[in-house]
């Protein structure tokens, strides 16, 4: 279940003394991993037009609201370019429809 999910990827985090801060610690992948395993297969239907995820056009650095997903794959997608930490989450960052 998502509790022992999320206590296990604390577990995962505190493996090492640097703990998450380790280049080898993934937390998008993590997080990925934890949206396929448990939202609903209709998630993308239940979120388009409700749920609003902010993203970092690169180009010119501007806010670009999504709404609308057309799969769970793009709706996680979205999600994960959201989370996205320069630099602690790595170096080239995911990319939403362009965006």
């Amino acid at each position: 279940d998502f509790q022992n999910f999320v206590t296990e990827a604390g577990k995962k985090a505190r493996e090492s003394t640097c703990g998450p801060l380790l280049p080898t610690f993934n937390l998008l992948h993590i997080v990925q991993k934890g949206l396929n395993r448990f939202l609903p297969a209709n998630a993308h239907q239940l979120a388009s037009g409700r749920l609003h995820i902010a993203l970092t056009r690169l180009s010119d650095w501007k806010n670009v609201l999504v709404s609308d997903y057309r799969s769970n794959e793009e709706l996680i997608q979205a999600l994960m370019c959201s989370c996205f930490v320069p630099f602690y989450c790595g170096f080239v960052p995911p990319s939403f429809r362009g965006v």
